[in-house]
């Protein structure tokens, strides 16, 4: 932890600079795709603009395989930034397997710590990505991805629980803007409303996966999101998205989107306009799956992360053999469908 805890964040803001001033070199005009992808009851969420990624969270372990799935179907070998919000499982989970077949140059995380084998999991994925740099955030620093502008504007310090040590991003793209919000309960949202906090956003990933004990009234009416999108696995037993919940987003009108329902939800963001577009059954979890560690240079005895599979592929999850020094093979994924506008 001290190796790379010990690099500032100024670092990171310096790369942020440099990762958005080619877009901005090149008169290119600001957009992003922005992608919450169905991982179960848990969070993963691509922003994409102007040639530069950043993943928020990784879901839970069991399935990893659908996050990168995701990033292989868009061609990424390099994210930009990879951020932990908080160190619960389905958020950080299928992290490590992101490190190991991605190339990952800076990561941001809570500087929350438990000691579930989890986090130090996680911990361990970053330490071991070569030419990565990471460090805990600060509250209203600012980085560029593309054509984006991210702010922190909660860095869970002071927080006394995981939930409400989620780091809080606002993603500004030209006057459109994506505010993340993790876990955090109805509690950091009223300090960020007390605070003066410019809240308005057109796109909400819902926090707490639609808990009641989250997006309250006074929160929504600050930020008065046009969609919002809810990451949550059908039939949790947590009872998410509760009643409460969507009833509180409907108030303020907010177009809802869920993974349970919807599958994989992607946005196009420009000034124009939104564009939203859905594709359902990104999340099975493969039954041969096993906890055994996979890196970029498995031995050829063993198929893809969690597959046992004998086979060459997999025919239950799709999972290529692995060979020394190879990564998994792209798995092909369907369009999106069900286009809708904004």
């Amino acid at each position: 932890m001290k190796k790379f805890g010990s690099i500032i964040c100024s670092a990171l803001l310096l790369l942020g600079l440099t990762v958005g001033s080619s877009a901005v070199a090149n008169g290119a005009q600001p957009s992003m795709t922005v992608t919450f992808i169905d991982c179960d009851q848990g969070d993963s969420i691509l922003v994409e603009s102007n040639g530069h990624r950043m993943l928020v969270d990784g879901g839970k372990a069991v399935h990893a395989q659908a996050v990168e799935d995701c990033l292989r179907s868009k061609s990424i070998s390099t994210l930009d930034y990879v951020v932990a919000s908080h160190p619960d499982e389905d958020h950080i989970g299928g992290l490590p397997q992101i490190y190991n077949r991605f190339q990952v140059n800076y990561s941001y995380y809570s500087p929350y710590k438990t000691n579930t084998k989890c986090y130090k999991n996680y911990l361990s994925a970053i330490k071991s990505e070569p030419g990565s740099k990471a460090a805990n955030s600060t509250a209203n620093s600012r980085f560029q991805v593309g054509g984006t502008t991210v702010q922190v504007l909660s860095d869970g310090t002071g927080a006394e629980n995981a939930n409400d040590a989620s780091l809080v991003l606002k993603v500004q793209c030209g006057n459109r803007s994506l505010l993340l919000t993790g876990d955090i309960s109805s509690t950091v949202e009223q300090s960020l409303v007390n605070s003066g906090t410019d809240l308005q956003t057109d796109i909400l990933k819902v926090a707490h996966h639609g808990s009641a004990g989250s997006s309250s009234a006074s929160f929504l009416a600050e930020a008065a999101p046009k969609y919002a999108a809810i990451s949550v696995g059908a039939g949790n037993s947590y009872g998410h998205p509760t009643a409460q919940a969507l009833q509180r987003l409907q108030a303020v009108k907010a177009k809802i989107y869920r993974t349970d329902q919807m599958g994989t939800i992607q946005m196009q963001v420009q000034n124009s306009g939104i564009q939203a577009t859905t594709q359902k059954g990104s999340a099975a979890v493969c039954k041969h799956r096993t906890t055994k560690k996979v890196t970029k240079t498995t031995p050829a005895s063993f198929n893809g992360d969690g597959c046992a599979q004998t086979s060459a592929v997999c025919t239950a999850c799709g999972y290529t053999k692995v060979t020394s020094a190879a990564k998994i093979a792209k798995v092909s994924a369907p369009k999106l469908a069900k286009t809708a506008n904004g």
